[in-house]
């Protein structure tokens, strides 16, 4: 069963250099999976995908990107929305939490590692 899940998430996604994005039409079904790079806004509207070090949000409308989202040192690990869709957050392996606002793609909070951080 997972490797049927891992199978249809390489399908739907293209990283070839000619799209260097996931097809649009196939957000939901990305949501439904639980893929750990991708997320589904909770209004549904954009779609984030991360690789390496920055996110990419894109609007589902028009599949066009909206923002790239850079600013770690390190690869991202985590991230999520927020309960409205406004605030998306996202955990490094530099040891920092970032806080975007999605309207603006600016970061809003850069949170550093506590001392016990290892």
């Amino acid at each position: 069963m997972k490797t049927t899940l891992a199978l249809a998430l390489l399908v739907l996604c293209d990283f070839s250099a000619r799209k260097p994005f996931a097809d649009p039409s196939k957000f939901e079904l990305l949501r439904t999976l639980g893929a750990r790079s991708s997320s589904l806004s909770p209004a549904g509207n954009h779609f984030a995908l991360y690789l390496g070090n920055s996110v990419t949000l894109f609007d589902v409308r028009t599949g066009k990107e909206t923002f790239r989202l850079a600013g770690h040192n390190g690869n991202i690990h985590d991230s999520g929305w927020s309960r409205d869709g406004r605030v998306y957050a996202t955990s490094g392996y530099d040891g920092t939490v970032r806080v975007w606002d999605v309207a603006s793609g600016r970061t809003l909070a850069t949170l550093a590692a506590h001392a016990g951080y290892a």
